[in-house]
Formats: C-alpha cells, sequence, structure tokens
C-alpha cells in the first residue's frame, strides 16, 4: 500500500479530524483522484488536540481511524469504513471522506470515555465562576486501584492542594462529590459559596 506521505504528515489537521491543512488536502484530493491503487496516508497529528487520523483506500473501501488520548494517557480508538459509490465526484468523495473521519473521532471519544479510570471536577471561587482554583481527581471503580492517577498532570487521587480550603467544605464537596448525578448536577453545586463542576 502506498503512503502519500513518505516521510510522515506531521500535524495534518489544524482543529479536529478534517481541518486539513492545505498541501495534506491537496494530497488526499490528489489520491482520491487516481484511487486505481490501495493507499495510505499514515498517521498525522493534530495541532491542537491529541488526535491522531489516518485515510486508507484498499482498492475499494475507506478506512478512517481515529486515536485519541488525554491527559491522564486514556486511549480511544474508533474506525468507520465507508464505500463510495462508482463515478461519484471527487469533491463529493473528499466530503464522504471528511463526515467518516469525523464519526471516527466521536467513536474514539466514546471509546475513550468508556476506558476512563478517573473523574474530575475543578472547584471555582464564589462569583466567579471562571476562576478554577482546586481540582478534585476520583479513582473510577474498575478494578484499577492505581496509587496515584496515571499521565504526568496529577500527582494524588483527591484533592490536588491548589488552594487551601477549610477543612469541612472539602469534607461536604467529597460526599456530593461520591454521590454525584451528571444530570441533576449539570451547571454545578455549591457548597459553602465555592462551586463544583463535573468535567465532560
Amino acid at each position: 500500500m502506498k503512503n502519500i506521505f513518505p516521510k510522515g504528515a506531521g500535524d495534518g489537521t489544524h482543529r479536529g479530524p478534517a481541518d486539513w491543512y492545505e498541501d495534506v488536502k491537496e494530497a488526499i484530493w490528489q489520491a482520491i483522484q487516481n484511487e486505481s491503487e490501495p493507499w495510505t496516508t499514515g498517521w498525522m497529528g493534530c495541532k491542537h488536540e491529541i488526535l491522531s487520523t489516518k485515510i486508507g483506500w484498499d482498492g475499494s473501501t475507506y478506512i478512517l481511524e481515529a486515536s485519541v488520548s488525554d491527559d491522564f494517557d486514556t486511549p480511544g480508538i474508533g474506525v468507520i469504513k465507508v464505500t463510495p459509490a462508482p463515478g461519484r465526484a471527487t469533491e463529493h468523495i473528499l466530503n464522504v471522506v471528511e463526515d467518516g473521519l469525523r464519526q471516527a473521532h466521536n467513536t474514539a471519544l466514546e471509546d475513550q470515555s468508556d476506558n476512563r479510570n478517573y473523574n474530575g471536577f475543578s472547584i471555582h471561587r464564589p462569583g466567579q465562576a471562571a476562576t478554577w482554583v482546586e481540582t478534585y481527581i476520583q479513582q473510577r471503580n474498575n478494578g484499577w486501584n492505581m496509587n496515584e492517577p496515571p499521565g504526568d498532570c496529577y500527582h494524588q487521587w483527591g484533592f490536588q492542594g491548589e488552594c487551601e480550603l477549610p477543612a469541612e467544605t472539602k469534607e461536604k464537596m467529597e460526599d456530593v462529590i461520591q454521590d454525584w448525578d451528571y444530570d441533576e448536577n449539570a451547571d454545578g453545586v455549591e457548597i459553602d459559596g465555592y462551586i463544583v463542576r463535573a468535567w465532560k
């Protein structure tokens, strides 16, 4: 299978799975027009997201793959296969590929959510919802039993010690977090004037 970027594409997209840089889009366009032989882009990065994508053509079907991660090294994979009707214009096929990559990205994000071994919460100052002052990382009960969160961003479960909170307030927050209802608490919960919000 021919790699249309034999030296690697590096960052193929700016934001998201199909926001291609012009030279990358042109190379994909040319490959679609000459789809008589199988080809692949190889894995391409995304400048502003922890996201990689790959497009492959096996002679009859496009295989569209997305791989995501996060600050906790949580993987997510999505694969979508599409077979355009014969004789369709390059522009149409390019749109099908773009849509397929977006679907693959969404599938990867769902897979990543299933693979997560943590729940994250942010604590905001009273009256300053945009001011994030403390973080709480909760281990999911999934059998991993890790001593600390994976990845390099957080060093312990629970409060991260980013600000001083009264002990009673922390206890109240932990009680609410342990029984968190993602639907009921979608806008956050106010505790002693602080706002606790779950990460999406």
